[in-house]
């Protein structure tokens, strides 16, 4: 049996989740709230993000950034973020650059493009 991104098979015979901090964030990232039936809580919902996200001091851009602070300390304590950055490069579709840092203090961005269109 053949188990794709981002889990892998232990010795065991069972899956297990990736060791990359960056799958594990892409998955967070992809994943819908809702779908996972033991953990509902897990992930995020599009209609979170919205036209809105884009102003700079807006006050749904702060609970967006909130709610991915509470998500990542939840399931990916190891992960500090320490910048999101929101595009629109062609205008129609929503960029978001997740900058963060690890426990070693090695840092790296995620660049995450959620399923929706901006209106």
């Amino acid at each position: 049996m053949t188990l794709g991104f981002p889990f892998t098979i232990a010795e065991s015979g069972l899956s297990v989740r990736s060791k990359t901090l960056k799958s594990q964030i892409k998955m967070l990232l992809s994943c819908r709230r809702g779908t996972r039936l033991h953990d509902p809580n897990y992930g995020f919902n599009e209609l979170d993000l919205e036209q809105e996200l884009l102003q700079d001091f807006s006050p749904e851009r702060t609970l967006f950034v909130i709610m991915l602070q509470e998500q990542f300390a939840r399931y990916i304590p190891e992960v500090i973020i320490t910048d999101v950055q929101f595009e629109t490069p062609t205008g129609e579709y929503l960029v978001v650059n997740l900058f963060y840092a690890d426990v070693n203090s090695q840092k790296d961005v995620v660049v995450w493009q959620p399923n929706i269109r901006l209106t």
